[in-house]
C-alpha cells in the first residue's frame, strides 16, 4: 500500500470513528510506527486532525463526516 492510499484510509478511518489514536490506525490499516506519524503529520497540516499537545497521543478529528472529508481532498487533489 503506498503512502497515499495509507493516508486515504486513516482519513476515512478517523472520521467514521471522530476519533484519532495512532495505535489503532496501526492496528487497523497495517502500516508501522513511523508511516503513521508521517500520516498524521499530514492530517494534520491538511486540518483534519489536531496538532499533538504534549499530553495524550490521541487528537481530535475537525472533520464531521466524510462528505467533508471528500470535499477537502477534492480541493487538495
Amino acid at each position: 500500500m503506498s503512502l497515499t492510499e495509507s493516508m486515504s484510509s486513516a482519513a476515512y478511518y478517523v472520521v467514521n470513528e471522530h476519533h484519532c489514536s495512532p495505535s489503532a490506525i496501526q492496528r487497523k490499516i497495517g502500516i508501522n510506527y513511523f508511516t503513521t506519524y508521517s500520516i498524521l503529520d499530514i492530517l494534520e497540516r491538511m486540518d483534519i486532525i489536531t496538532p499533538f499537545d504534549g499530553q495524550k497521543s490521541d487528537r481530535k478529528v475537525l472533520i464531521n463526516s466524510i462528505e467533508e472529508l471528500e470535499v477537502k481532498f477534492d480541493t487538495l487533489f
